[in-house]
């Protein structure tokens, strides 16, 4: 009997490790990235966000209905051949807890996963995604506030990928000025522009492992141009050079812009955003991880201490509060630069709310 084929287009890791462990023998999976729903062909069932399932017209010459559900929502049903047609199977419980505590035991059992400080739900889910798609090979897009710790997400998903070992090269785009971006990344070739010389791109540097390229809504449509064939086929050439060289680096990018929305307006190529969000992982900010303020307030002022050798002890209750209450528009960055001044103007082992200035004090 031909294999029904499921096709996850994006959305969420732990989604699609899970459909592979948990599909029927006879669905064919297939995970393509990068491919926008309108250019799949129409004999593939489409998995096509964390939560429902796609509705096709036609498929394989039959007519097919199913209504949009949150399927995966409770992990309880997943596609699974019926004859010709796939329909929803009931997944046992015992084998989706097993799979659940796969990924918490593998959580607990990597130290890399501690820089990640948070107990609150979104930043458990993100550990989550984080966890599951560390072992594979697709690009990942982290997207988020300036401060949220795109950048330490970044990092944590390098040392807990198959990479682990290799070299991680992090650039941050928007920093570049705009007409060395090019040649920062692939490299030059002597006598390619005035004082150039031999030398080699990021992307090259980063062969085997990983690069990280931070605010890429800021590259120039020139440059996108050259990436996207980059990341088509790990090809590319260096300024001024007709000679293509490859690289298997893995990509990983952050962005606090919405891309989509620079899209629309032409100034972010579509087709490269296909290819950059194979997973996205949206990065919560501050203001809404209320639990997780005193506790990345505490992470800070430990630090703080350590490195200035301070004897401050705790926060009082009126500390607390004061951080709790303020909104924290600059995110972890700014919390930790407000820990770090409140460090100084304490006169005791404690820290009062008068020794605590945020914005909006000034």
């Amino acid at each position: 009997m031909e294999k029904v084929k499921l096709l996850l287009l994006k959305d969420n890791p732990e989604l699609a490790a899970f459909v592979h462990y948990t599909m029927d023998e006879n669905c064919q999976f297939f995970y393509s990235p990068g491919i926008p729903p309108h250019a799949v062909s129409s004999d593939s069932f489409i998995l096509e966000s964390t939560y429902d399932l796609f509705r096709r017209e036609e498929i394989n010459g039959n007519s097919l209905a199913l209504n949009k559900r949150h399927i995966f929502l409770e992990y309880d049903a997943i596609p699974a051949l019926n004859g010709k047609l796939p329909t929803l199977k009931r997944i046992p419980e015992k084998k989706i807890k097993h799979f659940d505590q796969l990924v918490e035991q593998r959580i607990l059992s990597d130290e890399n996963f501690n820089a990640i400080i948070g107990n609150c739900d979104e930043i458990k889910q993100l550990k989550k995604e984080l966890c599951v798609v560390s072992e594979k090979e697709c690009k990942v897009l982290f997207c988020g506030e300036s401060g949220t710790g795109k950048s330490l997400l970044a990092r944590v998903l390098h040392k807990t990928s198959l990479r682990k070992d290799e070299k991680y090269i992090s650039v941050n785009v928007g920093a570049l000025p705009k007409d060395l971006i090019e040649s920062t990344l692939f490299g030059t070739v002597k006598g390619a522009f005035t004082d150039a010389r031999d030398r080699k791109g990021l992307i090259h540097l980063a062969e085997h492992g990983t690069i990280f390229l931070d605010e890429i809504g800021e590259m120039p449509l020139s440059c996108q141009t050259k990436l996207l064939h980059t990341l088509d086929d790990g090809c590319f050439r260096k300024v001024g050079s007709d000679v293509e060289e490859k690289s298997d680096a893995r990509f990983i990018f952050a962005t606090n812009a919405k891309l989509k929305e620079l899209v629309k307006k032409k100034l972010f190529r579509e087709d490269l955003y296909w290819r950059i969000a194979e997973f996205t992982i949206n990065v919560p900010p501050l203001r809404k991880r209320d639990s997780d303020i005193i506790l990345l307030a505490e992470y800070f002022l430990q630090q703080e201490n350590s490195k200035c050798r301070n004897k401050i002890k705790f926060f009082t209750e009126e500390a607390k509060q004061k951080l709790i209450m303020h909104s924290w528009p600059g995110n972890i960055r700014e919390l930790k630069s407000c820990i770090n001044i409140a460090s100084i103007f304490a006169q005791t082992e404690k820290i009062d709310a008068d020794d605590i200035h945020l914005e909006n004090d000034f």
